[in-house]
């Protein structure tokens, strides 16, 4: 996220932000339009030795390049066919694999 937005975030807006995407990429699935909003809710300074230290991250094994691929990909292009989203009240869709 900071270096698309030029802003640190921590891992409740990683969450937020991974969510939405699954949501967007549900909806254009589903043929749906709409409005989603969700909040930047923290800045990840609690955790710049930790999680948002990529060699932290290798140094236990946590590759999460895959992830944050999908993440550019949908700030790209606006969906991801990787990303698959739940929602509640609606049996889990699983989008088509690229």
């Amino acid at each position: 996220m900071r270096r698309r937005i030029g802003r640190s975030c921590g891992g409740s807006t990683g969450t937020n932000m991974w969510v939405v995407a699954q949501v967007v990429t549900e909806m254009i699935d589903l043929g749906q339009g709409g409005s989603i909003v969700t909040l930047l809710c923290d800045s990840g300074e609690r955790y710049r030795s930790t999680i948002l230290d990529d060699s932290w991250l290798l140094s236990r094994g946590l590759d999460i390049r895959p992830e944050e691929a999908a993440m550019e990909r949908f700030f790209d292009v606006g969906s991801h066919p990787k990303l698959t989203a739940v929602i509640p009240g609606r049996p889990n869709h699983v989008s088509a694999k690229s």
